[in-house]
């Protein structure tokens, strides 16, 4: 078996206030789909994975449709949307080990709290940021604090 590496990426820069109201439904700014294109070619080409986590908000989806990643890859999570940590922990050991790279579009605090806990080290990713995690186990069930070690950071 392979070891396992997660890549954490936060959702690119959004509007303020959404037209409903409602904060799982704030878009892309101008700014944040341009910050998006901008490291697009860059994030491809880090970006090797077996599958793609998305949260449902609007922000985190519109950020992997600008990214163009494979569409058989994909796949969308609701409660990846406001994720504590502890849940992101949880939703990772759950995921099937056919699986050997992953990557994550979410959201704060609960991207940065998890990268934290990986590394042992404090994060706080900015909008577009992606952070790339070598882990020492061969099965994401084994997942816990500090067995991850940062190999990459762009932002």
């Amino acid at each position: 078996m392979n070891r396992k590496k997660v890549f954490l990426l936060r959702h690119s820069d959004a509007e303020y206030s959404s037209s409903t109201g409602s904060d799982f439904d704030r878009k892309l700014t101008i700014f944040g789909l341009e910050k998006v294109l901008q490291y697009r070619t860059d994030y491809l080409k880090i970006i090797a994975v077996d599958a793609v986590f998305c949260s449902t908000a609007t922000r985190a989806m519109e950020t992997v449709e600008v990214l163009k990643m494979s569409i058989e890859k994909r796949s969308f999570h609701k409660n990846l949307y406001e994720a504590s940590a502890e849940d992101l922990v949880d939703f990772i050991q759950s995921i099937s080990n056919q699986y050997n790279s992953i990557l994550i579009v979410g959201h704060n605090p609960g991207l940065s709290g998890l990268a934290s806990y990986l590394c042992g080290d404090l994060f706080l990713l900015n909008t577009c940021q992606l952070i790339e995690i070598d882990l020492e186990i061969v099965d994401w069930k084994l997942l816990t604090r500090g067995i991850g070690i940062e190999k990459r950071n762009i932002f």
